[in-house]
């Protein structure tokens, strides 16, 4: 009865060590790599002291309760960390940062002759360009923004973080929102049909 006990708590924690790999993986796709390096060293530390209660090299309740403890630590994180709450948050930069590059080419416009040349150089639209760089910076990202300037014609597009990896687009023309990746080019300089 004691083998097979034994045997039955070996599985559950090799589950356990699975789990935590899994989280870590989880972590690895949130672009968090230290939660995703913690997760493989936990699941070696809890490997090995396995084996070793199962070869009966040591004592069974010195190696659970630390254990139990560094798996509590480790599965808690979540709770106060959210490895995809971040990709809302940069999203919404995101987003943020296509309404101010709108309100300063509207503004521009109106201040320039009703034309769009020479936007691309405007101090304030380069700066906000700038924050929006970063922000896909920050998430260790490809920059996935582009802009097509013309005369009467401007947009802005980037790519966002979230699940469905979509582009918010802002154009002259009031859009404000979701496009593909076939609009804000040189062929179709607006966001939507």
């Amino acid at each position: 009865m004691n083998k097979i006990l034994a045997r039955i708590l070996i599985l559950f924690y090799y589950l356990v060590v699975i789990a935590a790999v899994c989280i870590g993986l989880l972590y690895l796709l949130s672009a968090n790599l230290i939660y995703f390096l913690l997760g493989i060293v936990i699941a070696i530390i809890l490997i090995s002291a396995f084996e070793s209660i199962a070869k009966k090299k040591m004592n069974f309740w010195i190696i659970i309760l630390p254990s139990l403890t560094l798996l509590a630590a480790y599965f808690m994180t979540p709770m106060f960390y959210n490895p995809f709450s971040s990709f809302a948050a940069a999203d919404a930069t995101i987003k943020s940062y296509l309404g101010q590059l709108k309100r300063v080419s509207a503004n521009y416009y109106d201040n320039n002759n009703y034309s769009y040349v020479g936007l691309d150089q405007n101090g304030e639209y380069v700066a906000t360009e700038e924050r929006l760089v970063g922000a896909y910076e920050r998430q260790r990202s490809k920059n996935y923004y582009s802009s097509q300037i013309s005369e009467k014609n401007y947009c802005a597009k980037a790519k966002l973080f979230s699940k469905d990896a979509h582009y918010w687009c802002v154009d002259n023309k009031g859009y404000d929102g979701a496009a593909t990746d076939q609009y804000c080019t040189v062929e179709k300089p607006y966001c939507a049909e």
